[in-house]
């Protein structure tokens, strides 16, 4: 059974959990291990190429797109590649382009590995940024929940300073939420909603 969404890219938590790598026999605690590190990875790799958060969410959009419709078991070698792969590509398309050689200077030193055969490497995630394409059906715009938050705040009575603070706390609840699935599960403007009545609560609570 071939993993299908209701829309687009949106799918049904009883979808996500026969995912492909579930079918190979991965447990859904592994899997949630392995997205939640390739994204923190990813966060952390952007960060060090001086890449803006908004093309950061976009590679990892990507990736759990990506991983929505292949195994992890699927590609030899490291999944970091498929990770630097959607870092790439992102940064192109958000106009934040990054050289790859420059990626991978910072990748070698995030990881303190020295580089092996460059050039092989280079070759693999060029290969990967293909995968990928397919994979996302060549669907390279995505929409974050970012600007629906910025919207809805402005609607909230309340000060400039208190509207800052609930801003900065929402936001960093929908930086949270790219480790999980649940881009691919709701729509942007949802977890827009969800995160700002979270930063409400959080605030009020302390």
């Amino acid at each position: 059974m071939s993993l299908q969404s209701t829309t687009d890219w949106y799918f049904m938590l009883e979808e996500l959990e026969n995912s492909p790598s579930r079918r190979d026999g991965m447990t859904k605690h592994e899997e949630d291990f392995c997205r939640k590190e390739l994204c923190t990875f990813l966060r952390n790799l952007g960060i060090r190429c001086s890449i803006p958060q908004i093309a950061i969410a976009t590679s990892v959009v990507y990736l759990q797109r990506f991983y929505s419709r292949h195994s992890f078991f699927e590609h030899e070698g490291n999944p970091h590649e498929v990770a630097i792969a959607c870092l790439f590509l992102a940064s192109k398309t958000e106009e934040n382009i990054r050289k790859l050689k420059d990626i991978l200077k910072e990748y070698y030193e995030l990881k303190e590995i020295s580089p092996d055969n460059e050039n092989i490497l280079k070759e693999r995630v060029f290969k990967f940024e293909k995968d990928i394409l397919h994979a996302i059906g060549f669907s390279l715009q995505v929409e974050h929940p970012y600007q629906f938050l910025l919207s809805m705040a402005k609607e909230i009575e309340t000060t400039e300073v208190e509207r800052k603070k609930l801003i900065q706390t929402a936001w960093n609840f929908v930086n949270d939420s790219l480790q999980t699935t649940l881009c691919l599960r709701f729509q942007p403007r949802l977890i827009a909603s969800a995160t700002l009545f979270l930063a409400v609560k959080y605030l009020k609570s302390e």
